[in-house]
Formats: C-alpha cells, structure tokens, sequence
C-alpha cells in the first residue's frame, strides 16, 4: 500500500519562490515610482528658480527701465544667487538667457537641455518670459 503524503496544499518552497517573485515585484513598481516622484521634484524646484530669476528681473526692468544684458547683473541686488537646476546641477539659466536688445521690452528665461526629459518635458522647457509667465510644456 503505496501512502500519498499530498492532501492538496502548498508546499513550503512553492510558498518561498511565490512570495520571493512578490517582493521582486513590488520592489521594482516603488523603486519606479520613487524614481518619478524624485525628477518631478527636480522639475518643480526648477520651475520655482525660474519665477524667482523673472521676479528679479522685473524687479531690475521697474528701477533701470531696460533688463540686464546678463543675469549675473541680478545679483546681489535683486536675487542673492543665481540658481542651479537641481535637475542638472550646472549653470543652466545663465545660458538660457534671452533678451530683446533691439526694444528692452522681454525676456526669456529657460532651463537649457534635456534635464526634465524623464518625466516627458521637451528640451530647453520650462521657460519663464515676461510675456507670458512660467510656460512649461
């Protein structure tokens, strides 16, 4: 008489490995989500930097009736520093720094690169002009 030990159950490796590919899973869908919520921060905070650099230069254009040729003009006066993208953490507004010279009368100010590109933003964005404020396609 042959005894059949199975009474229809799992066994211990069989819940071992199905808890294990679980864990694998779940790690990856936070590490994800984590990794998302982390660049839109970045973007965030970039956007933030911009407002403040088009509020210094605003404040610049009200008492010299132009706005500067540069950004490092802003400083210490009208903004303590100029900021770094958090996302990319190298000077990109002073490059990304246009003016009308022939009328004085906009400015365009943006994050040069692709730095934003993880979470779907297009090179070169978010801008911020004195036309039509933050813009951030």
């Amino acid at each position: 008489m042959k005894l059949n030990r199975r009474s229809g159950g799992f066994t211990l490796m069989e819940i071992v490995v199905v808890m294990g590919i679980i864990s694998v899973l779940f790690g990856l869908f936070v590490t994800m989500g984590y990794v998302r919520a982390k660049a839109r921060t970045t973007y965030v905070a970039c956007c933030e930097n911009l407002r403040t650099i088009g509020t210094g230069l605003q404040l610049y254009e009200l008492e010299k009736k132009r706005f500067p040729n540069e950004l490092i003009s802003l400083t210490p006066y009208y903004i303590r520093k100029i900021p770094q993208c958090p996302a990319a953490d190298v000077d990109t507004y002073i490059e990304g720094y246009d003016t009308d010279s022939e009328t004085q009368g906009n400015f365009t100010v943006y994050c040069q690169g692709s730095y934003h590109a993880p979470i779907g933003i297009d090179t070169n964005y978010p801008q911020y002009s004195y036309q039509w404020g933050l813009t951030e396609w």
